[in-house]
């Protein structure tokens, strides 16, 4: 076990050779089991688990974490190590964007980092308070479990706790629209390709981040290729959470720079990869540059590729997306958009581009045009993602058909691109 154990804890730290170790456990996990060692294949199952979240195989993960909580309780055993496990289980929650389970975990997290006085395990927890907080909007709480974390290295200081430290120091500057600060970070931070260490890749991709809070994004798109060899690699090398975060930064950089058909193409394999594993919040996190993105993507992909903008011979819409997918991410952030809203006591109506939430009934009584059964089946469709003549040949009509009833749609929806009608929809839950 200790070969295997080191070679865990190795991998964690260089973020390298995940898929190499996934293996390795698999068969530990299935003979200390037959030897009947409860704890050590508990010790095993949490490490199997991380290493599923890195290789970006969630589900597996979310599995592997439930499995194991099961046998800890089984075995009736208190261990610190359930502590990490729970810390896995909060990052699968929190990529599915439940962050109500993702709290509850946190909690469980915080408790057993409390008993046993793990300080390794509180700065992980802080941390990932920070994070929930700022997913949530909530700044205040953000920055107090900064403050508790960064206390915390202080008083220990382990070199991995410096990099989730600096990394949720960032990204509060960030939320905070702090640039000043997180600018002077960037100008500190020197890094370069050639002498590469494969520690600092979160550091790349915060950078990346603060170029595009800056809206810097010739600059971004400069850096992620810089470092795109070492970031952007064949999912048996690498910790595919942070090749799926590069994707993410890949495609707003690009997008936003003016480079739309490139990042079209990059959403498309970053879409397909993170569609089976359920992931929503890797999206929201990347904020309204993201949204932009998805709404361009989805409205070029409605189209059918007719008059979708060109780039050096490749239309944005030539690329296959999941309509249905986008469609749902558009949905989360339409809804975690009205949520930040209503904890912040703003009404709705004031914030632009939001209504308030209202239902059919009451639209149909402020006089607004009921919509008929038919464009009901018509919207139902263009919200899943369909082109016209996908809907055309769904509902047996001709696709001028569709493009009128489209247009009925949005006249009476009060909208003019899918994109709109989508989020109104979601608003009015007309499904």
């Amino acid at each position: 076990m200790i070969p295997l154990s080191f070679a865990f804890w190795l991998t964690l730290a260089l973020q390298q050779e995940t898929a190499l170790l996934v293996p390795r456990l698999r068969s530990a996990k299935q003979w200390i089991s037959e030897a009947g060692d409860l704890l050590v294949t508990f010790r095993v199952m949490t490490w199997l688990a991380r290493m599923y979240i890195h290789a970006g195989q969630l589900h597996l993960a979310h599995r592997e974490c439930l499995e194991a909580l099961a046998l800890l309780e089984q075995v009736g055993g208190s261990t610190a190590l359930a502590g990490f496990l729970l810390a896995s289980l909060f990052d699968i929650y929190y990529a599915w964007n439940r962050l109500e389970e993702a709290s509850d975990a946190l909690r469980r997290l915080l408790r057993i980092a409390q008993d046993w006085q793990q300080v390794e395990l509180l700065v992980i927890g802080e941390n990932a308070v920070a994070r929930l907080a700022l997913a949530r909007g909530d700044l205040g709480t953000a920055q107090e479990a900064l403050h508790k974390a960064e206390a915390l290295f202080e008083q220990e200081g382990f070199a991995n706790n410096a990099r989730w430290v600096v990394e949720t120091r960032v990204q509060v500057w960030l939320a905070q629209n702090n640039l000043a600060e997180a600018s002077t970070w960037a100008a500190q931070t020197t890094l370069s390709p050639e002498d590469w260490d494969p520690l600092p890749k979160w550091e790349v991709l915060l950078l990346v981040r603060v170029s595009l809070a800056q809206q810097q994004y010739a600059r971004a798109v400069e850096t992620l290729e810089r470092f795109r060899e070492h970031l952007d690699q064949p999912a048996d090398n690498l910790n595919i959470e942070k090749m799926l975060e590069w994707m993410v930064l890949s495609v707003v950089a690009l997008h936003h720079a003016g480079k739309r058909a490139q990042a079209a193409r990059v959403a498309a394999r970053l879409l397909a990869m993170t569609e089976p594993e359920g992931c929503i919040r890797l999206y929201l996190d990347a904020g309204e540059p993201m949204r932009r993105v998805l709404e361009a993507l989805l409205e070029a992909a409605g189209k059918g590729g007719s008059d979708a903008p060109q780039e050096e011979g490749n239309s944005v819409s030539a690329v296959s997306i999941s309509r249905s997918y986008v469609s749902r991410l558009l949905a989360a952030f339409e809804q975690e958009e009205r949520k930040r809203a209503h904890r912040a006591g703003t009404p709705l109506a004031d914030r632009p581009e939001i209504q308030p939430e209202l239902t059919l009934a009451e639209v149909q009584r402020q006089g607004a045009e009921p919509l008929s059964r038919q464009e009901l089946r018509v919207l139902r469709l263009l919200v899943a993602g369909q082109t016209y003549a996908e809907m055309a040949e769904a509902l047996i009509v001709s696709p001028n058909t569709i493009k009128t009833q489209v247009s009925s749609i949005y006249r009476k929806l009060g909208v003019s691109r899918r994109a709109e009608a989508i989020a109104v929809t979601a608003r009015l839950h007309l499904f």
